[in-house]
């Protein structure tokens, strides 16, 4: 069987279009993905849903121009394509429910920027800081350090509570007898919150309960990075008050459970020599809490942040250039816009 030397040639030259075309199509996807995700250790995980959306654009171009390029009649191709819309679509109707919902739901949040990197959020039982944001999710972590995957539909389908940057109000319950005056109270609990560096304190009554008074002490705290440490610092401030003033943390109802003599107080002593602590830490001891437990909201918040300074002094200095500005100030922006791309990097090498 003699080989046809001439026919496979013949077959190459009509095969060359649609080989070339495969090429390009490869070159480009991969092309693409290095430029979009060149810097992903910094700042591809706070932004992938339009690089996302461009790949994914691309290959459907690119398979157009596949079946497009093949050596076949045009009405074949017209019905390939036909075909090949069908089975899209039939695979898209199929995972709208939760594929193009998340995505849609996703663009929204991106929309109204109620949710971004860093933000302390409340939703359902699920509380703690957004870390990253996805082409089908937005990733939490909590306050044990945990990360959570939320999906989007979730997010825009369930109410949201975001606790502002510029500040939010926290506060803590204490249950005390009728036997303690109001003023008094009132009083030692607006200490309290001072001590725990809340602003404007203030305090409620919450409930008149039938052998005991809830008082609530709130307070402003403008640091929303140290919910947790002034959280704590606010409860410990509320022990130290009431039992330095001589009250007893604790209802008549305990009567009821146990005989205690009528001059026994339920209050700590103080302990001869302070306590030192013995764990090394950089900042100080009370903010190790949120440092550790929101360590990846942190480094995203910051790098986010970092991201949007780079932006700004890029445009300010070209701004400068266009205005023929003065050569000095040129240069200082210049040298802090290395500082804050050198930041950045570093940032970047740590996270890999």
């Amino acid at each position: 069987m003699q080989i046809d030397w001439q026919e496979i040639f013949s077959a190459s030259l009509t095969l060359l279009p649609t080989i070339v075309t495969l090429v390009v199509v490869a070159l480009t996807l991969a092309l693409a993905r290095v430029v979009l995700f060149r810097n992903r250790a910094s700042s591809a995980k706070q932004e992938p849903l339009g690089r996302q959306v461009i790949l994914i654009v691309l290959g459907v171009l690119g398979f157009s121009a596949l079946i497009l390029s093949l050596p076949i009649e045009p009405e074949d191709r017209r019905q390939l394509l036909s075909l090949a819309g069908l089975l899209l679509s039939g695979a898209l109707a199929l995972a709208s429910a939760s594929f193009l919902g998340n995505i849609m739901a996703g663009l929204m949040l991106r929309s109204v920027k109620h949710i971004r990197i860093g933000h302390y959020i409340f939703v359902e039982d699920i509380e703690g800081r957004v870390s990253e944001r996805g082409l089908f999710s937005v990733e939490i972590q909590n306050e044990s350090r945990d990360l959570i995957s939320v999906p989007n539909m979730f997010l825009a389908s369930h109410p949201v509570r975001v606790v502002q940057e510029t500040g939010t109000i926290i506060h803590t319950d204490v249950s005390l007898g009728y036997d303690v005056s109001r003023q008094q109270v009132e009083s030692l609990l607006t200490n309290a919150a001072a001590e725990s560096e809340l602003m404007d304190p203030f305090v409620l009554i919450r409930r008149l309960e039938n052998h005991s008074v809830v008082y609530r002490i709130s307070g402003v705290l403008q640091d929303v990075t140290r919910r947790l440490s002034v959280m704590s610092r606010l409860n410990g401030s509320v022990l130290d008050v009431l039992h330095q003033a001589g009250i007893e943390i604790a209802s008549p109802t305990i009567m009821n459970q146990r005989s205690l003599e009528s001059d026994l107080r339920i209050i700590p002593s103080k302990p001869r020599q302070p306590i030192v602590s013995t764990v090394q830490g950089e900042g100080p001891e009370e903010d190790r809490a949120d440092r550790l437990a929101f360590d990846k909201a942190d480094s995203a918040a910051l790098k986010e942040k970092l991201h949007t300074l780079e932006q700004g002094l890029t445009e300010f200095l070209e701004e400068l250039r266009r205005t023929d500005a003065d050569e000095a100030e040129i240069a200082r922006v210049e040298r802090a816009l290395e500082g804050v791309v050198a930041t950045r990097e570093i940032q970047g090498e740590e996270a890999e």
